[in-house]
């Protein structure tokens, strides 16, 4: 019967132990601050590619600016997905790298983006209020807009 007992008490320990690691901390201000950091970082990760000089593993800015707008457009699209925001874009056609010495950037940004995911999934799933979700889609879509409209003139 002790046994019965001991086997019990230490199955609803574990399992109480493994509920409380497999559900993070619904803290909405710590995830928006998280999912901004990384949104930034991520943002910086291809900066220097849309609006520097010279170029970068054979690679000219103007290769640069096209890799940005792809990864950003990819990234709205994720926030919008992830975070059930009411927005719709047309699809782009297929993802292709401009120019091989990029690489690195794209896998960089991808990198973040996917973190960022990890954030926005979170913000939904704790049911974070508020527009801060849709403030940080919207950043993203300004600076989109102003690299897809620079393309688009030719610059």
């Amino acid at each position: 019967m002790a046994s019965n007992d001991l086997a019990i008490f230490c199955f609803v320990s574990l399992l109480s132990l493994a509920l409380s690691y497999s559900q993070p901390n619904c803290n909405c201000d710590v995830i928006d601050k998280a999912m901004h950091k990384k949104g930034e970082s991520m943002i910086e990760s291809i900066f220097w590619h849309m609006f520097g000089n010279g170029t970068l593993n054979g690679c000219t800015v103007r290769d640069g600016q096209k890799l940005s707008d792809t990864l950003l457009y990819k990234a709205m699209l994720k926030v919008i997905a992830d975070g059930n925001l009411p927005y719709v874009y047309p699809t782009q056609g297929p993802f292709t790298l401009p120019c091989t010495g990029l690489q690195p950037v794209a896998d960089v940004f991808n990198h973040r983006l996917g973190v960022v995911e990890t954030y926005v999934k979170d913000f939904v799933r704790c049911s974070c209020s508020g527009n801060k979700l849709q403030q940080f889609y919207e950043s993203l879509h300004t600076l989109w807009n102003y690299i897809h409209h620079f393309l688009a003139e030719g610059n």
